[in-house]
C-alpha cells in the first residue's frame, strides 16, 4: 500500500481523499499509511492555506 501511495504522489501532489478514491482503497487505510510515511521522513506533508 505504501509503495502504491508513493507512486501516486511521485509526480504531483495529492490528498488523502483523492488517493482513497482509487478502487478498493479505504480512507482510513490511506490516512494510516500516509502518517507512517511522514513519520519515517519518506514524504513531506504540505498544508494548503486558502
Amino acid at each position: 500500500m505504501r509503495l502504491k501511495i508513493v507512486e501516486l504522489i511521485r509526480n504531483e501532489p495529492s490528498n488523502i481523499n483523492r488517493i482513497s478514491n482509487t478502487p478498493a482503497v479505504n480512507y482510513r487505510t490511506v490516512e494510516h499509511h500516509i502518517g507512517m510515511l511522514e513519520r519515517n521522513h519518506l514524504i513531506i506533508l504540505r498544508v494548503k492555506i486558502q
